[in-house]
C-alpha cells in the first residue's frame, strides 16, 4: 500500500523526516495518495485514499494537532463502491469558512466540491468543469484562481493553465506552458 510520508527541503537537498508513515489509516488501509494541505487552524490535509487495492479512490481528511496527523474515521467525499474522487487540490476561504476542493470525478473531469462543515463532508458545487487531465493544482493569485494540470497532446505530455474569478468558470490560456 501507498502511505504518506514527510520530507524536508534545504539547501543540501531533500531528506526524509521519518521512515514511518504520517499515520496509519483505517478505511484507507490500501493507501493514501496525492496530499494537499489546507492552511487553517488546525491545518488539514486532504488526500485520496483507497479502501482496497484496485478500489475506487475517495477523499480522505487528516488534521494536524500537537505535531501528529490524525486521519478521519471514514471518507469525506466519494464512495469506494462507485463515485471516484481523486487528486485533490484545495483552497480555504477563511472569510466564508468554506473549504473548496478541486478533484477528478468518476468520469475523469475536474470537479469543484465544497465543505461548509470544516471538512467533515464535501458536496459537488457545480457541473463538472470542461477540463480533463491529471493532478489539477489550484492557487489563489492576487484576485483570481489559477489552475495547472497535466495531460497528453498527441503523444507528448504537456502542462496547461487556466484562470477563474469564481472557481467555476475557467478560461484556458492558449498553448501548453510546458
Amino acid at each position: 500500500p501507498y502511505q504518506l510520508g514527510a520530507v524536508a527541503f534545504s539547501a543540501d537537498g531533500v531528506t526524509a523526516v521519518s521512515e514511518e508513515p504520517l499515520f496509519e489509516g483505517s478505511w484507507d488501509r490500501a493507501g493514501q495518495v496525492s496530499p494537499t494541505i489546507i492552511d487553517r487552524s488546525p491545518p488539514m490535509m486532504l488526500y485520496h485514499g483507497l479502501t482496497a487495492v484496485g478500489q475506487v479512490p475517495s477523499l480522505g481528511t487528516a488534521t494536524l494537532e500537537d505535531g501528529q496527523w490524525t486521519p478521519g474515521d471514514s471518507w469525506a467525499h466519494g464512495d469506494p463502491d462507485g463515485d471516484k474522487v481523486s487528486h485533490p487540490t484545495a483552497y480555504y476561504d477563511s472569510g466564508a469558512d468554506l473549504i473548496e476542493v478541486w478533484h477528478i470525478n468518476q468520469d475523469g473531469y475536474f470537479q469543484l466540491s465544497i465543505s461548509a462543515d470544516g471538512g467533515q463532508t464535501f458536496t459537488p458545487h457545480c457541473n463538472p468543469l470542461p477540463m480533463r487531465g491529471k493532478s489539477p493544482e489550484v492557487a489563489w493569485v492576487e484576485d483570481r484562481y489559477v489552475m495547472t494540470w497535466a495531460t497528453v497532446l498527441g503523444d507528448e505530455p504537456v502542462i496547461y493553465w487556466a484562470e477563474s474569478f469564481d472557481g467555476i468558470r475557467w478560461q484556458v490560456r492558449g498553448e501548453p506552458i510546458l
